[in-house]
């Protein structure tokens, strides 16, 4: 199964993104599985990801299930390792339809908040999932990816945001 990803110059703990996924062109099919990682560190000989063992919170538009997911298996602490999901039918053509007809999908947006250890996800508005992970502290990389055959185009926007009290707050 051919996997693609790269690694982004955004990074950080608390974050705001949306990324865009645009309708396949005519002809064309999307991968099975494609999304986001947040949260991740590499240990390969790529030191601008720090030397932490592989990590990564992956969000995931599931093709195949028609599913947004959010996969906490490499996301820090093994006891919390699961994936979470909601549909996201609304977003594929209906069953026995072609996928790429132009009435059954749209662009399809993922507005992703990530702070500190809460991952949340909106998919087109209809479908939200969120998670708690528990990153290292050099986790912090973003990166997109596509695994298997198929071609998507993605559009990533992105923020770092700051803590809501850049300060201790006020003792009353």
């Amino acid at each position: 199964v051919p996997s693609t990803t790269r690694w982004l110059g955004l990074r950080g703990k608390q974050l705001e993104l949306q990324l865009r996924v645009a309708t396949p062109e005519p002809g064309r099919v999307l991968p099975s599985r494609f999304g986001i990682d947040v949260l991740a560190a590499n240990s390969s000989n790529d030191d601008s990801m720090g030397a932490t063992a592989f990590q990564r919170t992956r969000i995931a538009v599931m093709r195949d299930k028609q599913l947004l997911a959010i996969d906490r298996t490499l996301s820090g602490v093994p006891a919390d390792a699961d994936v979470r999901a909601g549909p996201l039918s609304f977003w594929f053509a209906p069953s026995g339809a072609d996928e790429r007809d132009a009435n059954a999908t749209s662009t399809l947006l993922l507005h992703v908040y990530v702070d500190a250890s809460i991952v949340t996800v909106l998919a087109g508005n209809r479908t939200a999932v969120t998670v708690h992970v528990h990153p290292d502290e050099l986790a912090v990389g973003v990166a997109l990816f596509a695994e298997g055959a198929g071609a998507v185009h993605m559009q990533l926007e992105g923020w770092q945001l700051l803590p809501v009290y850049a300060a201790p707050p006020p003792d009353r």
